[in-house]
């Protein structure tokens, strides 16, 4: 409902203006759980475990080759002419794909 997205809305601000006012010196110096208490001492706090994201590329030969697919077949044989082969590398984790003319 909308004043439920006004009420949430109005909640990050209040968090907002009230985390402005930590210092670089109170961040570096204090656990977030003191930080917290000291900033929203008026509320009860729900504190979650922490969670500890892993990068993991989903890349693989057979994806980029079917990207390779999309290009079409003179689009791919244009750059074997030119290079005997298509070398391409993943912007995300860097790994190495060799495609050649077989």
């Amino acid at each position: 409902s909308a004043s439920k997205v006004e009420d949430e809305a109005e909640a990050w601000n209040h968090a907002v203006m009230l985390g402005d006012t930590l210092k670089k010196d109170e961040m570096l110096e204090h656990s977030a759980e003191t930080l917290m208490h000291r900033l929203f001492w008026e509320q009860t706090l729900r504190v979650f475990e922490p969670l500890h994201p892993e990068f993991h590329c989903s890349c693989t030969r057979e994806k980029v080759g079917d990207m390779l697919k999309m290009l079409g077949a003179a689009e791919i044989e244009s750059a074997i002419a030119e290079a005997g082969r298509i070398d391409i590398n993943c912007d995300f984790c860097g790994q190495h794909y060799g495609f050649d003319p077989v």
